[in-house]
């Protein structure tokens, strides 16, 4: 059986009027809340061989961590553009892009398509997915 792992980046620092959101960087309690969901899900048995995230520097952050929990080589995460502002249609694509030989994948994003993918994969009403979220 192929599982999907969804996450929703960890907290980030609040956005000013001086920085972009796409350059927003994880709070320190976000930084502790996606290693702890991180642990969680190894201990519940998770061994991705496949991680793709958002490039925003945030999601970026919590794939690195996801990465290190998990024992997964960093440097095989996978970034796509369309994750950052993309629609549902493009997370389905990148989704169904996934290498066939992989067995296990997480997809690091944003709200809400984290949550309206979660709810149209699962078919159930799931509502917002919090930081750090996961949906298996």
């Amino acid at each position: 059986m192929k599982v999907l792992h969804l996450v929703r980046h960890a907290k980030a620092e609040i956005s000013s009027n001086n920085s972009k959101d796409f350059y927003r960087a994880l709070a320190t309690n976000g930084m502790i809340d996606a290693a702890r969901m991180a642990r969680n899900l190894g201990d519940k048995g998770a061994k991705p061989d496949a991680i793709i995230a958002s490039p925003a520097e945030r999601t970026t952050r919590t794939a690195e961590i996801f990465a290190d929990q998990l024992k997964f080589d960093s440097e095989k995460v996978q970034y796509f553009d369309d994750l950052y502002d993309g629609s549902l249609q493009e997370y389905l694509k990148i989704i169904n892009g996934i290498d066939s030989a992989s067995n296990e994948a997480i997809l690091v994003g944003h709200n809400p398509n984290i949550s309206y993918i979660a709810e149209y994969l699962t078919g159930e009403d799931i509502g917002d997915v919090p930081t750090s979220g996961i949906v298996t």
